[in-house]
């Protein structure tokens, strides 16, 4: 007998046949375009890039240069993209392969039919429908064999493991750090024949009921289920993937209710049942990173790339943990990563916008660090400024620490600018003195060493990130101006003469929740005197152990009001009626 493929003579030893030899399949990556040539060699690379990428226009190939770096080719297979990397290293260009996953890269080759060579056409077509025949009787033999002899077969044997999981897609919301669930990934409800075997049948149900447990939300019940499983049969692969997706749900649900110590703990369970899990992985990176534990966060994120993850969420997370490590570069680099996967989230677009501005600004700064304090600025002339400053930054930590007793995990950045670099970075109003907006950003001109009023200011800001990073972003904007002028010093006659003057009555406090930088001059000087007499009127009648626990409960993830109805056990209205019948009671009719 001859083999069909090749035609060679079978004998009774084992026959590999050139025809059917395997190959190692192909490794996919992406091309990144990361940095552009000289200038002299522009015209030549958009020549290039106008060939390798025919269907963009040359208008959107000079958008390109403006947003690197950029994914210009996906799924290649890596020979072909290492050669268009060598090509625009010629040209002056550099790029780079970041290998995709399994998933992505997975492309079932076309099959190619053989022609039955040494033969004419009838013997061919005879071979041919010989081949037909036998191939059909053994479909119905492997059709019978699986439907009375497979399902005993398996309840004998481990079940081989399950897909990997895609991750879970998520997509940032207001800000760009927050991961926001769009659906759950499905679990698997194991064979879809009855099972033969009593317990492989047990199995079956208890899979099938924790799908449904976990489709109706109900997650606490569906690892309960899916443990059970696992008691009957340990190695049980479905049962062990689906518990880790679980988790990671869990996970998720947790972050999105501010619960980064829960969330973190479901991350780790989904990584014991299912190690290497790309969403435990990427969830760990975000819950240290909600705990302020930038180096934690960094080492899962890190992991989570190493196993295949892409997903643009986590390189905007891991350009936030650079940025506040003052690795400008950096993050501009792994946020413009982020743009090129997905450049619809419009919070991203203004933050490599800002990113930008800031690298052109601060590019040659210089810098000195204290133990909880890094203070930037321009040139050796201002590095006496810049050691006062640092001082007077100790000093604000031990006074507001001491007061609200909460100290930052992480060192914060002030930096020290001319009036026209605050406003390049900043883009504020002209009325704006100062900001912090993640770091404590400062117009140097006119600061004298031993002005009382440069120690308020840095008093200011330092509360502003201090309450920024205790309520975890979730402090309204007359808390926080409220509270940094209390921390400073501002009492409540010069509040309540700018409230009379104007002959203003008090805001509503819900609308005061916004930034006051929108609003004309006049309004915010009223809008910040009504925010620290609020502050005062808490701290005077509930106690600062009642600012303490606003904040916490905010930080929690609760609203303003809601915190309010937890520890003055008052709505927004009731609040805003007391506070005014306070403001008469001691400061005369409002």
């Amino acid at each position: 007998m001859n083999c069909p493929d090749c035609g060679q003579e079978l004998s009774s030893a084992p026959h590999l046949c050139p025809a059917r030899r395997t190959e190692p399949a192909p490794e996919f990556v992406d091309v990144f375009f990361t940095r552009l040539p000289r200038l002299d060699k522009l015209p030549a690379l958009e020549r290039y890039l106008q060939q390798l990428l025919p269907h963009l226009d040359p208008q959107t190939i000079s958008l390109l240069f403006q947003h690197l770096p950029a994914v210009i080719l996906r799924n290649q297979d890596r020979a072909q993209a290492e050669s268009v990397r060598r090509e625009m290293a010629a040209l002056g260009a550099e790029a780079q392969l970041k290998a995709v996953s399994p998933a992505r890269s997975a492309r079932p080759a076309p099959a190619r039919p053989r022609p039955v060579e040494g033969r004419p056409p009838a013997e061919a077509t005879a071979a041919g429908s010989r081949r037909v025949w036998t191939i059909f009787l053994l479909g119905a033999l492997l059709i019978g064999f699986t439907y009375y002899y497979l399902p005993d077969w398996l309840s004998r044997r481990a079940l081989p493991p399950a897909r990997t999981a895609p991750p879970l897609a998520w997509r940032p919301a207001s800000a760009p750090l927050t991961p926001q669930v769009s659906s759950a990934p499905a679990l698997q409800s194991g064979q879809t024949a009855a099972p033969r075997d009593p317990r492989q049948a047990q199995i079956q149900s208890l899979l099938e009921r924790s799908v449904r447990e976990y489709q109706n939300h109900q997650y606490t019940t569906a690892i309960h289920t899916t443990e059970q499983i696992l008691d009957l049969d340990p190695n049980q692969a479905t049962a062990k993937r689906n518990l880790g997706l679980i988790y990671c749900e869990v996970g998720w649900d947790y972050l999105q209710k501010n619960n980064s110590d829960d969330a973190k703990d479901a991350f780790h369970e989904a990584l014991q049942v299912s190690p290497g899990s790309q969403c435990a992985f990427r969830g760990l990176g975000f819950s240290y990173f909600a705990k302020d534990d930038l180096d934690r966060a960094l080492e899962w994120l890190n992991q989570y790339f190493d196993a295949g993850g892409e997903q643009a969420d986590a390189y905007a997370l891991l350009s936030e943990i650079y940025y506040r490590q003052n690795d400008l570069k950096k993050a501009l680099e792994f946020l413009r990563m982020a743009v090129a996967l997905d450049p619809k989230p419009a919070a991203w677009q203004e933050r490599l916008s800002k990113l930008e501005r800031e690298l052109n600004v601060e590019k040659n700064f210089l810098a000195g660090d204290t133990r909880h304090f890094v203070v930037k600025y321009e040139g050796y002339d201002q590095a006496e400024v810049g050691s006062w400053v640092m001082t007077l930054l100790e000093a604000a930590y031990l006074r507001v620490g001491g007061e609200l007793h909460y100290y930052p995990q992480n060192p914060i950045t002030a930096i020290l600018y001319t009036d026209q670099q605050f406003q390049d970075v900043t883009h504020l109003p002209a009325w704006a003195g100062a900001a912090y907006d993640g770091k404590i950003r400062i117009p140097a001109k006119g600061l004298r060493q031993g002005d009382e009023a440069v120690a308020r200011i840095i008093t200011h800001e330092y509360t502003h990130a201090v309450l920024h990073l205790w309520s975890r972003g979730h402090a309204p904007t007359w808390l926080h101006e409220g509270l940094a002028q209390a921390m400073e010093g501002q009492t409540a006659d010069a509040a309540v003469s700018r409230l009379a003057g104007a002959g203003q009555r008090l805001f509503p406090l819900r609308l005061l929740e916004g930034p006051f930088i929108r609003l004309p001059e006049s309004q915010a000087k009223l809008a910040y005197s009504e925010s620290l007499l609020a502050v005062l009127f808490i701290r005077q009648t509930y106690g600062d152990y009642t600012i303490r626990a606003l904040i916490e409960a905010l930080a929690d993830g609760k609203t303003m009001e809601q915190a309010l109805q937890d520890t003055t056990y008052l709505n927004y209205d009731q609040f805003d009626k007391k506070f005014l019948e306070w403001v008469i009671q001691n400061y005369g009719s409002q």
